[in-house]
């Protein structure tokens, strides 16, 4: 759901916690499950997801995460309590402009949002502000009414919400009937 570094950082730390969304939950176990297969770690994937839900379960996962950020120098203050991490000064939730059914979300488009928002380099040497971003409240397939929470955009200027809000709200597609979302994995490879 998100997108943005310290959003990012927020949202992994929720799900190393039992939270955090169920879709990108699913892909990590996935991604780590099938790391853990080609290692020869587990005989196969099933054997290796079920290692890595029994590792988010009982907070080994959480350790090895606090151990990999201490080791490069993080400070565990901040992961213990992710409100330390940059927060953006312009926090604003932007409401669906119409009630119906999300039928695509354009990818390419929010990333390059979260670039022009200051999220991340347009060329090598340019800064990038840690605190914006944007968080999405609904995905492809979901029903919304108008009004619902469709996404928070966090920026660090007036200029640039505005104009991410446009580019986000036009990245949406709609639909009036229901719609089928595609997989969240499509096929695994090797």
């Amino acid at each position: 759901n998100a997108v943005g570094n310290a959003l990012e950082v927020k949202e992994a730390i929720e799900t190393l916690h039992g939270g955090g969304p169920a879709d990108f939950r699913e892909h990590c176990l996935a991604v780590a499950g099938k790391m853990i297969e080609l290692a020869d770690k587990a005989p196969n994937f099933e054997a290796a997801e079920s290692m890595l839900a029994q590792a988010l379960a009982n907070g080994a996962a959480w350790a090895k995460f606090v151990e990999w950020i201490t080791a490069q120098g993080g400070e565990r203050a901040v992961i213990d309590n992710p409100e330390l991490l940059p927060q953006a000064p312009l926090v604003e939730t932007v409401a669906a402009p119409r009630g119906g059914f999300i039928a695509a979300i354009d990818a390419a488009e929010v990333g390059k949002t979260g670039v022009m928002l200051g999220g991340g380099r347009t060329k090598k040497g340019d800064p990038i502000d840690y605190s914006v971003g944007i968080v999405h409240h609904a995905k492809v397939g979901d029903q919304l009414a108008a009004g619902d929470p469709l996404l928070t955009i966090h920026a660090n200027d007036a200029a640039g919400l505005a104009e991410a809000q446009a580019r986000l709200l036009a990245a949406i597609a709609w639909a009036d009937a229901p719609i089928t979302p595609p997989p969240h994995i499509r096929k695994i490879i090797g």
